[in-house]
């Protein structure tokens, strides 16, 4: 779950990062039109082009991306010194990354060129060299390494494998950098002895390292990188390894831990860069200083903003603050997480209740909780719960609006609604290490209390504030009221 103010401080801050990215720049043309007939040449669609749009692609796209986030950008690369090489430069220019640092050489510039007719891309064809650059081209692209990086936060690694930026003088002027590297490369393992602080391998590079079937989907890749974790480490020299996992999310793989970040699944249209989207949020969030869980979470949220839209696409501070969603987890959504957290050594602490009109009590009651475990979960009983427990009128504010509020207190972790009288199956999906409920209950007569001490976790009785309960501050607004 991720918070809407834990976003919102994090985008913040991002007009403060600044970013170098280093590596292979291409264009990426969409050409759209329309197909009402076949060729005559061929039994091949006959398409009339109507709009066409060249943006930066590659580690182009990241740096947009970068900057359309409301970070800073330089970007170090190689072009040609052709039109399609010009037309990207004036793009990046135009998007607010400084491209003054990319070395014009005698190659020609990549452009990939996909052919879309309605929600279909129908072809796509590639030209330009892949080649390594000369042994002048580069050494003055390692050069701009050195002199960029001193005034870079962070520096991403966006290795296509098309040729610039596998120079031996470019690798030793990244190994030799003091500032944090992100490698977002094809096969993250060249990279290792730079000792980058994260790379950022898809699902398919991930199993290649791991040596797993590609083919596998949902909890079995989970679990395949968290066993692989020490082995995925040591093979990039990276302190951090971050997985993505298309519609499964990311899997942050840190030194004591691993951390699945959930996505909601979307339908993608024809779109491309999704990964440079991921890539330039989290260099954003190392180079401010964020914490690297709340960065990957931002992340995601920015990828799947991203994977929505057609083309070569990037992502602003306005489409997160805007993404809608609840931060009401379905019971199958929590216990899987919860199985995760199990997984990775945390300890889970389980309370629940109305929570209808919060007060200093709940707040005390909560924060009791969430030092019992590292993790806390609270249910919370549905409107008609609610209503059952507390009689007609009640409740006063809606599931979906006391989920907001108890979403945005920092110490509560994941939230639920269940109805009926206790939220047994979820007790049983999650089996907490401790239940926790206040002294106003005969605690030990619950059966949630009952079926967490079955399954092995205790029980936790927190002392209330004296003078504190929704139904006196109810009473309180309606003396008010009549008093006015």
């Amino acid at each position: 779950m991720t918070a809407r103010p834990a976003i919102d401080r994090l985008l913040d801050q991002f007009p403060w990062g600044r970013v170098l990215v280093v590596g292979d720049v291409v264009a990426d043309e969409w050409l759209t039109g329309a197909c009402g007939k076949v060729a005559r040449e061929a039994p091949v669609p006959n398409v009339s082009i109507r709009y066409r749009e060249v943006v930066p692609g590659g580690g182009g796209n990241t740096a947009v991306n970068v900057t359309s986030l409301g970070g800073r950008c330089v970007v170090v690369s190689a072009l040609g010194d052709d039109a399609v090489g010009e037309a990207v430069a004036e793009q990046l220019r135009r998007r607010g990354v400084q491209e003054e640092s990319v070395v014009v050489c005698g190659r020609h510039t990549i452009a990939k060129r996909r052919i879309v007719v309605g929600p279909q891309v129908v072809a796509r064809f590639d030209e330009g060299d892949v080649k390594g650059l000369d042994p002048e081209a580069d050494a003055e692209l390692a050069g701009k390494i050195s002199q960029y990086a001193q005034q870079a936060d962070v520096v991403v690694v966006a290795d296509y494998g098309l040729g610039s930026i596998e120079g031996p003088q470019v690798q030793d002027a990244l190994a030799g950098l003091s500032r944090p590297v992100l490698i977002d490369a094809h096969d993250v393992r060249r990279w290792a002895r730079v000792r980058p602080e994260v790379v950022t391998p898809n699902w398919e590079e991930t199993a290649e390292i791991l040596r797993l079937d590609p083919g596998l989907t949902g909890p079995l890749r989970i679990e395949q990188v968290q066993a692989g974790a020490d082995l995925l480490r040591e093979a990039t020299g990276s302190t951090y390894v971050v997985a993505t996992l298309d519609g499964d999310g990311a899997l942050l793989v840190a030194p004591d831990a691993v951390r699945h970040v959930p996505t909601r699944r979307v339908d993608a249209p024809h779109s491309a860069g999704a990964g440079d989207t991921l890539t330039a949020a989290l260099a954003l969030g190392l180079a401010v200083g964020a914490d690297l869980t709340d960065a990957l979470e931002l992340a995601v949220a920015a990828a799947t903003v991203v994977v929505q839209r057609p083309g070569t696409a990037t992502c602003s501070p306005q489409d997160l603050r805007s993404v809608p969603g609840s931060p009401l987890l379905t019971a199958e959504e929590l216990i899987r997480i919860c199985h995760e957290h199990r997984a990775a050594g945390r300890r889970i602490a389980v309370t629940n209740g109305c929570f209808d009109v919060l007060h200093a009590g709940h707040v005390s009651l909560l924060q009791s909780a969430a030092a019992e475990a590292d993790v806390l979960v609270l249910a919370l009983n549905d409107d008609a719960g609610v209503r059952a427990i507390k009689g007609p009128g009640r409740p006063v504010n809606g599931v979906a609006d006391r989920a907001a509020v108890l979403a945005a207190m920092g110490f509560v972790d994941h939230l639920t609604a269940y109805d009926g009288a206790a939220p047994l199956s979820l007790i049983d999906g999650i089996r907490p290490d401790v239940y926790v409920k206040g002294a106003d209950h005969d605690v030990l007569a619950l059966p949630e209390a009952r079926a967490t001490t079955a399954l092995g976790g205790r029980v936790s009785v927190v002392p209330l504030l004296p003078d504190r309960s929704t139904s006196g501050v109810i009473e309180a607004c309606a003396r008010a009221r009549s008093s006015a």
